[in-house]
This record gives C-alpha cells, sequence and structure tokens, in this order.
C-alpha cells in the first residue's frame, strides 16, 4: 500500500503528467462523481415518459448540489436563455432552494416555471448536461 502511495505521488509530482494528464484526470474524476450522483436518478427503467415530445432546455438548480451565489445564477439563466433563443427551443426553469424564483419573478412573455413533476427521468428521451462552469457547452440542437 505504502508503495502504491508513492507511486501515486511520484508521477503526479512529474511534469508529463502536470502539463498534458493532470487536467484530464481531474474531468474524469469529476464526470465520475456527476454519473454516479445523477445515475441513481436518471435510467432507462424509469417509468415518466415525456408525451409532448418538444425539444427544450431544463435548466435545474438541484438543491442536492453547491452552487454559486444569486447573480451568478441569474446569470447563468440569462446565458442558457440566449443559446436556446438562437437554437429555437423550449426554455424551462427549476429553481426551488433556498426559495422559489416564480415567487420573485413572475413568468411574462415566456412561461419559463416548471414544477419537478413535470420532470422525465427516463434516459430515452433526456439528455443531462451538466456544466461547471469551467468546460465549454455542448452545442445544442432543435432536432
Amino acid at each position: 500500500m505504502m508503495l502504491l502511495t508513492y507511486l501515486k505521488w511520484r508521477i503526479r509530482q512529474s511534469a508529463f503528467y502536470r502539463k498534458k494528464m493532470q487536467r484530464w484526470v481531474n474531468n474524469v474524476r469529476y464526470q465520475f462523481r456527476v454519473y454516479k450522483y445523477y445515475g441513481s436518478k436518471y435510467n432507462f427503467r424509469a417509468t415518466k415518459i415525456d408525451i409532448n415530445n418538444k425539444s427544450r432546455i431544463i435548466f435545474i438548480l438541484d438543491p442536492q448540489r453547491e452552487h454559486p451565489g444569486l447573480v451568478d445564477q441569474l446569470k447563468a439563466m440569462i446565458r442558457m436563455y440566449y443559446i436556446v433563443k438562437i437554437s429555437n427551443l423550449d426554455y424551462k426553469i427549476i429553481h426551488d432552494d433556498p426559495f422559489s424564483l416564480k415567487d420573485y419573478l413572475v413568468p411574462n412573455s415566456v412561461k419559463w416555471d416548471m414544477p419537478w413533476e413535470g420532470l422525465s427521468y427516463n434516459l430515452n428521451n433526456v439528455k443531462i448536461i451538466y456544466c461547471n462552469g469551467q468546460d465549454p457547452i455542448e452545442r445544442v440542437s432543435g432536432k
């Protein structure tokens, strides 16, 4: 065990690891944690299937995860709305923690609020795009 710990330490100290592999290894570890967390919620056997079959982006601030401040959240929502407008998709927001966003921002021309009950957990019609603010956002299409 001590030899394995030493080898891990030695590899992480090398210039090759720091320049070429550190970011990749950290991203893989991060994605594994994300899939482990969301894999327990989303699967192919989930019973709820979206019958509307309309392409949309749902911006979810999961209460189980840590998020930045309110202004950063609002900026991210606005950026995502811009991407959705360009892609010609529907846009929904689920924000209930620590307060319900629709208590302070009333939907006007775009009905953006959505309850948790309207969310589909079936991976046949859901694609999870987890954005941590560091990686580029995947290209979306209205197909």
